[in-house]
């Protein structure tokens, strides 16, 4: 027989358990680290309590302001995903919510979090990634119009249920729920680890058969010259871009 284990070494073992718990339910993206600590050090060292007695003695003893970041702790991805399609102001299309729900890789799975139902590919350009160190710096694509994100989101509303992937310079580029399926299906890599993807020209074909290969439709703008404002300057030439081809699993050859 298996001797049974000793009283202190399963309270070690349910500690370790406990921390992983709430170390993996932390996808969510968090606003204040010290809570997050708080949570993580009173499971370390209250082996007996339950996570959700833990969280509740944090929220007790945390100011009312940054209580909800503890209740995030509990979020799973489930959760996550149930959180951006039925916030009443979504503008997420619902269509997306089977695919994102299917996701498996850890490295897409972990992007959820910085996803935001506030825009249609659920981009957040001020996201911080989940347990990465990032210094925020200001942004110049904060979906302002003329920008290249507030064109992104444009061509999203008008194409709610294609991929959008859009040339920038020498690579074509995603965002959002578009750029977590490339990362899962084509095998690239985030941005910055945020809700951001890309590849270079050449690699463009074999990024879309990835996604044509398992049924979504891609919508592929291209940039032409630019346009001047009319001001002078740099800061006056506008960046024009237009759409090139949606390429399917029917017509999967990108022609432009």
């Amino acid at each position: 027989p298996i001797p049974a284990p000793s009283s202190s070494a399963s309270a070690s073992a349910s500690a370790r358990t406990k921390t992983k718990t709430v170390q993996s339910a932390s996808f969510s993206t968090l606003t204040n680290d010290s809570t997050t600590r708080t949570l993580i050090n009173s499971s370390n060292s209250n082996p007996n309590k339950s996570t959700t007695d833990i969280i509740n003695d944090t929220n007790a003893n945390t100011p009312s302001a940054t209580a909800p970041a503890a209740i995030a702790l509990t979020y799973t991805f489930t959760d996550q995903i149930q959180q951006l399609f039925t916030t009443p102001s979504t503008k997420i299309d619902p269509y997306w919510q089977e695919p994102i729900q299917a996701i498996l890789k850890p490295s897409a799975r972990s992007l959820i979090a910085q996803l935001h139902p506030a825009c249609p590919m659920g981009y957040d350009p001020s996201a911080t990634p989940y347990g990465i160190d990032v210094i925020k710096v200001k942004t110049t694509t904060a979906g302002k119009k003329g920008s290249l994100l507030g064109y992104v989101r444009e061509q999203k509303d008008k194409y709610p249920n294609v991929v959008i992937i859009t040339r920038v310079g020498e690579f074509y580029e995603a965002f959002g729920m578009d750029a977590v399926l490339l990362v899962e299906h084509c095998g690239l890599n985030a941005m910055a680890n945020k809700a951001r993807a890309g590849c270079p020209l050449k690699n463009i074909q074999a990024t879309l058969d990835g996604l044509t290969g398992v049924g979504f439709r891609v919508a592929v703008y291209e940039e032409a010259n630019d346009n001047d404002s009319g001001g002078g300057g740099s800061k006056a030439r506008i960046k024009n871009r237009m759409l090139a081809q949606i390429v399917s699993p029917a017509s999967p050859t990108y022609l432009y």
